[in-house]
């Protein structure tokens, strides 16, 4: 007989209260890790880490880790993430699709929800569950080296070919066999560095922040984006990681 938080019957609410009750605290926090997936001892630290996710790995690399993670006293799946950005590009044979920049330049959000979609069935059949995509970056410095990973330099257009994209990542319910999670990226004022320079330190003014950087992020949230990823740079100091 399973135990309460391995009952899909029962609330969500419910069966977190249940599993939590149960977790040491060495395995709430490793829940909170992520691994690189092509370690060559990522079974054996998943097993010592109490890994929550793995990242950075496709196909049958995939079976060995999360055969471990559940097989392990409380069973909790992997979390596996990749970045399909622009279609399955970590899988040998998958549809590519042009650069976010590219796909921008059709100025149709219905067809980039279309190319979403078609992502997320190529990447769920690889026992993948989240893409480290839409990237809602702002580029505003053309000296920075990610600007072709962006939907360019509008933030009424980039929320919504971003919004689009979470569409079709998660469907209608993110349960169903054929949805990933998206993950909107990178929270928030990357595209502004120093120099230009990536992950460098940004001085963003409030109003600046609120007005270019923000109002993307927003509109992928009111889509129903289930996660988020933040920015590896600093804003006045404080990193994006640790800024409350």
């Amino acid at each position: 007989m399973s135990e309460v938080y391995q009952d899909a019957n029962r609330p969500i609410a419910e069966r977190i209260d249940d599993l939590f009750a149960r977790m040491t605290l060495e395995e709430k926090i490793g829940q909170m890790v992520q691994l690189d997936g092509r370690s060559e001892t990522i079974v054996d630290d998943v097993r010592r880490m109490h890994a929550g996710s793995i990242i950075c790995v496709v196909g049958d690399d995939i079976i060995a880790p999360q055969q471990e993670a559940l097989g392990s006293r409380l069973g909790i799946p992997l979390l596996v993430g990749v970045d399909a950005i622009h279609g399955h590009s970590f899988q040998f044979g998958a549809t590519i699709f042009p650069t976010q920049l590219g796909m921008s330049s059709c100025w149709n959000d219905a067809l980039l929800e279309q190319a979403a979609r078609a992502t997320a069935e190529e990447v769920c059949y690889t026992g993948i569950h989240q893409t480290f995509s839409p990237v809602c970056c702002l580029p505003r410095d053309l000296r920075w080296g990610r600007v072709n990973e962006t939907f360019g330099e509008d933030p009424l257009l980039i929320g919504r070919f971003a919004a689009a994209m979470v569409r079709g990542y998660q469907g209608d319910d993110l349960r169903e066999p054929r949805a990933i999670a998206a993950c909107v990226k990178h929270f928030a004022g990357y595209g502004e560095t120093l120099g230009g320079r990536d992950a460098a330190e940004a001085e963003h003014s409030r109003r600046k922040m609120l007005s270019y950087f923000l109002p993307p992020f927003a509109a992928t949230v009111e889509a129903g984006a289930a996660s988020m990823m933040t920015a590896y740079q600093a804003i006045d100091g404080v990193p994006c990681t640790a800024n409350h």
